[in-house]
């Protein structure tokens, strides 16, 4: 099978059939369960029963519960297996009333599985005697509290009383503490006596001493539920879970087993004795349904509904259907992933779905523990063999097998051993019916040979069934896979996906698996099979052993009209076998000719017919007769795939279906021949024929195919082509392709030179492209100028435009050649591409008349030497519209420009129409057109040209000028200085001039002037600040200097003395609030304001940024000297004292003025800030005084 491989040295794969105790291992879903059942318990539940049949999942279940518990302190779950108590304790005795040993043998397992060391106590203590004298404690503390107690005794009592011996280390207290030590180990003893279970017995009780169930009862209540003490308010709770009730037949045992534990063990009524104890109990009992408890002896009526009043919840475990069946075993098989793995199988998918796996889930007799008994069956069985017979084996079958010995364990064994290969004749007989099943399996249920017959007819019992139901030795013949698919493809005639490969490998290693199967066949008087005639290796393998059974088989197929598609088909994957034709020969070929004339109509033949042209075109001449006598003329789909000289020996030109399609394909078969010397009068021969048959028009292009292959060209037949070529349009001919064609052919010939007349007709026809540079020659050489030209230019090669007979030619036939726009454009594009002195000399193709330069002409003027005057003089003022602006606009910027090359581009676009000039003015790059770098005369010159066209008369328009050319006019500045102070609008594009001067110009004082003249400072670049300051315009270079920086900075040195007042009259008023609020973020400002004292006669808002600097005294004092509000606004603030004379001067100031000393917001804020206490006492002593 495709999944597995050779089996690993890795252990064994073993399902066990064990409970589940991780909830990692929960496939069945019991996880819901355990929280019902933990809820039950957290509700108080004292008896709890989980019903379902015997081996539904209860155990697992408890093992999930006790697994959830187990980080629990309080709770801890103990098991108690009642199997052999009940088959033991429920006997006659229990008849007569007498349950002790039950409830011996219970408490004895509960006490013991709470606490295992005090199994031998518990067991002794049940017992009727002991033995000898014996002392029994059974806590490790009380065992210390007896060592304590006898070494306190032996150093307090023994040792000095007996021995005059006392600790040397005690001294003159010696006898005190040795009354202590007398009196602490009374004290433990005391404890072990009343606190320790201590068990005596003597040799006289031996067999004497009986036990009644009060005394277990008390035991139970002691050990198990433990008295509580008032010191002591830590105790367990143990979930005390009864197993195995369900494994017993006598469910009377059970039910009174059910009562005793609710009578004896369920402490509900001691609650009314004022009992408390220590820890609970919950019983979790796993039993039968209550109705299978009483079973089919009792009605609903008679039964006493003991579960209703025996158990405080009942939790009914669900049986598992098949559905669910695939699911538990999909999750089995996922918990052995690594294991199936190693023994081969794919496990990237749904585990179940490996071929086989879902026998494990089918039948009636189905449980978890059958679905691992099956798997462990199943994976025996396949490990076992492969290890004997290694990859042949398939694990389907083995899971088979595993279905049958386990659903049908006594029947399988009842079965002969020859039963299933006698039943698998029968099959491929076609004689199995259910009374050959009667007859074999005689001795069997009906249900086993029902589901024997179906897996017969599925194919999933063969002949190689032993292997999988029996034990075989390893030296016997076992069928390879591969040989085991290539017998099961013939008996049972059919095709799984790897029979190929299978055929193939039993080939290669010599098999004769396919004879002797095809022999098997013989036997059983059947006919071959239809898989062999689908394979290619059986069907050479009949036609060597079977050959008359193969002819047979092909007549015996269905050559009706209907069906013939299908035979045909049949037929065709036939002849496709054996290509080598290593077996196939003529003389199969020749029955088989005779069966088809025989069965074929004459339409299915034709249909044939063309199938083997088409697909045996080798082999065509084995069909021959197929082709003539009544049959119709070959066609040209039955010719595609034949040569030529087969196409003549089935060619019928007498045939009135000769058509032109036949010629071309001839002609087109001509064209394809290497030696042509044989047949070249024979086709021209042919194609004159064709052209009395069908016409000159449907030869032409046959015309021309012909003269291409010979290389030469037939007067007639080019008179014929060149005049439907001049012909008016031919909706009937493809005058284009005509054309190609014949082009093709004057450059074959032209090798071997032109005639008069061909090279007539080149010129005549008007077309330059096509030709090759031979047949240019040969026409320049005759003086067709014009036509050697274009030629030339068509063939991508140089024309040398400088020639004088060029130039005449051109000028001359220039009204010819403008009719003829795209002749005109490829003309005056090569001349382009030519040196400016060329270039000049054809001026006369670019003067009005002519078509304006395109795009293209620009771009490639752009990457030649041609100087701008010489664009501007190919280039007429009056052909330049608004779609050459973007073109013309690239061309002149696509680089920095000189300042004549500047200059002379404005006078040029000045000359256009007014509204081209406007938009091409200000479409330019002036950081390549150079205007603010040319001289001033020229400036003004250039300005006058624009006057009128730009309406430089207009402020607004002089600054659009202005912003274009980057350049700042200072005529205009003068002009415009009251229009700017009057327009914010105007303001601001003049300032955005400023910002977008040019850097390496001065800033003009006039410049200065008119941007300080303006009510509010506007920000501009450093160069244009720093002229501030050398003109004296301090206010303005502060503040712009800071705004451009982000941040104010303090100048050093004589500029820092200069600038300081400037600084003081920026901050102390307002009108430069950017500027204040940058300097209000300074520490050194302010520090060198507080300390120059300069803040004297401020605007008390302009001073609120001083607060965030330690205050001095000065400072204090001036601010305690303003009026209150101003006052509050600025104290509330401050950061803190510079010293102790400032918090002084503060302390004093505030005492003195009780509006400041009232303000609760003041005292907040200040002092903590205050630096001595002494401070701190006496402004709070002055509130209180005040009552504030």
């Amino acid at each position: 099978m495709s999944e597995q491989k050779k089996l690993g040295t890795q252990g064994s794969l073993i399902f066990m059939n064990t409970p589940i105790a991780d909830s990692a291992e929960d496939v069945i879903g019991f996880s819901t369960y355990v929280e019902k059942l933990d809820a039950a318990i957290a509700s108080g539940g004292q008896m709890i029963a989980l019903t379902s049949p015997f081996g539904a999942g209860k155990t697992s279940i408890a093992e999930l519960l006790q697994n959830k518990y187990k980080n629990d302190a309080e709770k801890r779950v103990v098991k108690v297996s009642m199997w052999s108590h009940l088959a033991s304790g429920m006997g006659e005795e229990q008849v007569k009333g007498d349950t002790t040993e039950l409830h011996k043998g219970f408490v004895y397992q509960l006490i013991t599985q709470i606490n295992r060391r005090k199994g031998q106590y518990i067991s002794r203590l049940l017992n009727p005697s002991f033995g000898l004298l014996k002392l029994q404690i059974n806590k490790v503390r009380y065992w210390l509290y007896t060592i304590a107690a006898l070494i306190l005794f032996l150093f307090g009592y023994i040792l000095p009383k007996k021995f005059d011996f006392s600790l040397p280390f005690l001294g003159e207290k010696a006898a005190s503490w040795e009354w202590v030590m007398v009196f602490s180990s009374a004290v433990f003893l005391a404890l072990i006596v009343t606190r320790a279970e201590v068990v005596f017995s003597s040799n006289k009780s031996e067999g004497g001493r009986k036990i009644d169930t009060n005394e277990i009862m008390q035991l139970y209540r002691a050990e198990v539920l433990g008295y509580k003490l008032k010191c002591c308010n830590n105790g367990h709770h143990y979930i005390a879970v009864i197993e195995d009730l369900d494994r017993t037949d006598d469910n009377e045992a059970v039910i009174n087993f059910l009562k005793e534990l609710r009578r004896y063990y369920v402490p509900e009524n001691e609650l009314n004795n004022g009992i408390v104890y220590k820890n609970r109990v919950t019983f979790l009992i796993n039993v039968k349904p209550e109705a299978l408890l009483y079973g089919d002896k009792c009605t609903e009526d008679e039964h006493e509904h003991l579960y209703a009043k025996l158990f405080d919840f009942v939790l009914n475990l669900q049986t598992i259907n098949i559905d669910d069946y695939n699911t538990i075993l999909e999750g089995l098989l996922q918990q052995k992933k690594d294991e199936l793995r190693t023994l081969g199988f794919n496990c990237d998918g749904r585990m179940i779905d490996i071929p086989g796996m879902r026998w494990m889930t089918r039948g009636k007799r189905l449980g978890i523990r059958e679905i691992k008994d099956r798997l462990n069956t199943a994976f025996s069985l396949y490990e076992s063999l492969n290890k004997k017979f290694g990859d042949t084996i398939e694990f389907e079958k083995c899971a088979l097998s595993a279905f049958i010995v386990t659903e049908y364990e006594a029947d399988f064994h009842a079965t002969d051993d020859l039963a299933f290969q006698k039943l698998v004749s029968a099959y491929l007989k076609g004689e199995l019916n259910d009374s050959k099943i009667d007859e074999v399996l005689s001795k069997n249920c009906t249900s086993y040979k029902r589901s024997v017959r179906n897996l017969i007819e599925s194919k999933q019992i063969n002949n190689n069934y032993r292997i999988y139901f029996y034990n075989y030795p390893r030296a016997g013949r076992v069928l390879s896979s591969d040989e085991a698919i290539v017998q099961q493809a013939i008996l049972y005639d059919e095709a799984p996906e790897s029979l190929e490969d299978s055929i193939q490998k039993v080939v290669q290693e010599g098999s004769s698996i396919i004879r002797d199967s095809i022999e098997d066949r013989n036997n059983l008087g059947l006919m071959l099979p239809d898989i062999v005639f689908r394979n290619e290796e059986l069907y050479i393998q009949s036609l060597k052993y079977a050959f008359p059974k193969v002819v047979m088989w092909v007549q015996k197929l269905d050559y009706s009209t209907d069906a013939s598609e299908k035979t045909i088909e049949q037929l065709k994957n036939l002849l496709r076998f054996d290509p080598a034709r290593t077996v196939y020969s003529k003389k199969h070929a020749q029955e088989f000719v005779k069966v088809w004339e025989e069965k074929f109509s004459e339409t299915a033949l034709l249909q044939f017919r063309k199938l083997l042209c088409h697909e045996f075109p080798q082999e065509i001449s084995l069909y021959t007769p197929l082709f003539f006598g009544v049959h119709k003329i070959v066609s040209i789909d039955e010719l595609q795939n034949l040569k030529m000289a087969d196409i003549i020996n089935i060619v019928n030109e007498n045939s009135d279906d000769f058509s032109i399609e036949l010629v071309d394909y001839i002609v087109g078969c001509f064209q394809k021949e290497d030696a042509i010397d044989n047949t070249e009068g024979e086709m021209e021969r042919f194609l004159n024929v064709a052209r009395k048959k069908l016409g000159d028009t449907a030869m032409l292009f046959n015309l021309l195919t012909y003269q291409k292959k010979i290389i030469k060209i037939v007067p007639a037949f080019e008179s014929v082509i060149v005049s439907h070529v001049m012909a008016e349009s031919d909706t009937n001919l493809n005058q284009v392709d005509l054309l190609q064609d014949y082009q093709q052919l004057v450059n074959l010939v032209a090798e071997n030179g032109l005639s008069a007349q061909t090279k007539k007709n080149i010129s005549a026809l008007e077309v330059y492209t096509g030709y090759s540079s031979e047949v240019t020659t040969q026409m320049e050489e005759s003086d067709y100028v014009i036509d050697f030209v274009l030629q030339t230019l068509s063939c991508g090669h140089k024309v040398q435009f400088e020639r004088a007979d060029v130039i005449t030619a051109l000028h001359k036939n220039l009204d010819w050649i403008i009719a003829r726009p795209q002749i005109f454009l490829e003309l005056r594009a090569s001349i382009i591409n030519e040196k400016i002195e060329i270039i000049r000399q054809y001026q006369f193709m670019f003067n009005e008349g002519c078509p304006i330069m395109t795009e293209n002409e620009f771009i490639m003027l752009k990457h030649s030497s041609i100087l701008d005057r010489d664009i501007m003089s190919l280039l007429p003022p009056t052909l330049v519209t608004e779609n050459e602006i973007a073109m013309l606009v690239s061309y002149f910027c696509r680089h920095r420009q000189s300042n004549n090359e500047s200059y002379e581009i404005l006078l040029y676009i000045s000359r256009l129409r007014p509204s081209v000039a406007k938009a091409m003015f200000y479409a330019l790059n002036f950081d390549m057109i150079r205007y603010r770098y040319i001289a001033s005369e020229r400036r003004n010159k250039v300005k006058k040209a624009f006057w009128d066209i730009l309406a430089l008369d207009e402020v607004e328009e002089k600054i659009r000028f202005m912003t274009a050319t980057r350049i700042l006019d200072s005529a205009w500045e003068n002009q415009m200085r009251d229009e700017l102070n009057e327009d914010e609008d105007l303001r601001d594009a003049y300032v955005a001039v400023v910002r977008r001067d040019d850097a390496s110009r001065e800033i003009t004082k006039t410049t200065v002037q008119i941007l300080c003249s303006f009510s509010t400072v506007p920000a501009v670049q450093k160069r244009v600040y720093r002229r501030y300051y050398e003109l004296g315009y301090y206010k303005q270079y502060v503040s712009c200097a800071t705004r451009d920086q982000k941040k104010f900075e303090m100048e050093g040195g004589e500029r820092g003395a200069l600038l300081w007042p400037v600084y003081v009259e920026i901050f102390g008023h307002s009108g430069y609030e950017m500027t204040w609020k940058y300097m209000s973020q300074s520490r050194e400002f302010l520090e060198k304001l507080m300390h120059e004292k300069a803040y004297i006669g401020m605007e008390a808002n302009r001073l609120l940024p001083l607060a965030s600097i330690q205050q001095d005294k000065e400072c204090i004092e001036y601010f305690l000297g303003l009026d209150t509000a101003n006052a509050l606004e600025y104290l509330t603030k401050i950061d803190g004292f510079a010293d102790r004379p400032a918090a002084e001067a503060f302390v004093e100031g505030v005492v003195q003025h009780l509006d400041l000393l009232r303000s609760d917001e003041l005292y907040a804020h200040t002092h903590n800030k205050l630096l001595d206490g002494i401070l701190k006492a006496k402004y709070t002593r002055a509130r209180t005084r005040n009552g504030f």
